[in-house]
């Protein structure tokens, strides 16, 4: 499915705006402040019901508004429509929709919008903790094996009474209560993730192959515990660390991707440029693997492409997001930074304004002297 029409209400400093993007290119420009994150914010929602700028919830809402509205008409290849609607109010309420039909989980509206947001934070992905990396692992496997969702939250569930149990200091009898079945869906999920690494690991390195040279690079999954110690044994045996600690050690939850030079972290050998166009690469490769287990395409959000990236970058992932066939929203300060990339590319410009959006129509070449 790609955005047909967008209708924005009271998001930060938008007060009404609707857009009829491209199914292809969308190019938005505009001063910092005047609304651009803000579009893209919108347009992530619609995927996540969530902020990538913040997790509190009155924040999205525009200054002294108690409600904020999305809507959008969406259109699959087969050009079939499909309306979605979503409103937060700052009591944190949240109703949903699709086709008029209240729902009441967010996963609906994932598996209908696989949204993926390329910005400047995409660097914690390479320099923070695993979280974010695990993050985008369990992204890629959702939307591959739907399935997926409902063991998650399981294990989620698991997790939480177990650890819960450790903090009570309960006895060891009710604390190992909860092993068999947190080791079973251990493993489980252990069996999607390391399926869909394998699917995504050829793929990831021959698109970073296309934008980098990186000799001995090394993409490995580690699954949160010893590979050749079983999970029920490591929890018996490091329970009373576990009590100590008050959470749960060993398992999936401390899953990783590792993406290294020989045995060197990558962001410790690569510039901040280089890290950004991995990141970019391994988006990529996602929106790749989706597009040829399902057929489904991506929809990107680009947020300051220019930010640390070279013109020869930025026009080279242009074009590989041209190759997906995947509805693609850019941003930057000013036009000479990306269209020329885009030149000769479908799709549409928007200059942003003081929360103002204002369709320019479609890309052109233009003469910046």
């Amino acid at each position: 499915m790609k955005f047909n029409r967008v209708v924005i209400n009271n998001v930060r400093n938008i007060s009404d705006a609707t857009i009829f993007p491209s199914e292809k290119f969308n190019f938005i420009y505009g001063v910092n402040g005047s609304g651009k994150t803000s579009l893209l914010e919108s347009l992530y929602y619609f995927g996540h019901v969530r902020s990538f700028r913040s997790h509190l919830v009155n924040r999205i809402i525009k200054l002294d508004q108690e409600v904020m509205t999305l809507f959008s008409d969406l259109i699959s290849p087969q050009q079939t429509t499909l309306n979605v609607g979503i409103q937060r109010t700052s009591d944190k309420d949240c109703k949903m929709h699709i086709q008029q039909q209240p729902i009441k989980t967010t996963a609906d509206l994932a598996i209908l919008l696989p949204i993926i947001l390329i910005n400047p934070d995409s660097f914690s992905l390479l320099d923070g903790g695993p979280k974010p990396r695990r993050s985008i692992l369990d992204w890629g496997v959702f939307h591959v094996e739907h399935q997926y969702y409902s063991l998650w939250l399981r294990f989620q569930r698991c997790l939480k009474q177990r650890n819960q149990a450790l903090k009570d200091h309960l006895s060891y009898e009710q604390i190992i209560v909860w092993d068999e079945e947190f080791c079973n869906l251990a493993e489980q999920i252990d069996q999607y993730r390391r399926h869909y690494y394998e699917l995504l690991n050829p793929v990831f390195h021959k698109v970073l192959t296309e934008l980098l040279t990186i000799e001995n690079f090394k993409f490995e999954y580690h699954k949160g515990w010893n590979e050749d110690i079983d999970l029920k044994e490591l929890l018996s045996t490091h329970l009373e660390q576990d009590m100590e600690r008050g959470y749960t050690y060993y398992g999936p939850q401390r899953a990783d991707l590792i993406l290294k030079i020989g045995t060197i972290p990558l962001q410790d050998f690569l510039s901040r440029g280089q890290q950004k166009i991995v990141v970019s690469a391994l988006r990529i490769a996602q929106a790749q693997v989706l597009r040829e287990i399902n057929g489904k395409e991506c929809i990107f959000l680009v947020d300051d492409l220019p930010s640390e990236l070279g013109a020869e970058y930025r026009f080279f992932l242009i074009e590989m997001l041209n190759r997906l066939n995947a509805q693609v929203f850019i941003t930057a300060i000013e036009k000479n930074l990306i269209l020329p990339g885009l030149v000769n590319k479908e799709g549409k410009m928007f200059h942003v304004e003081h929360g103002n959006i204002h369709d320019e129509g479609e890309l052109v070449e233009v003469n910046f002297g």
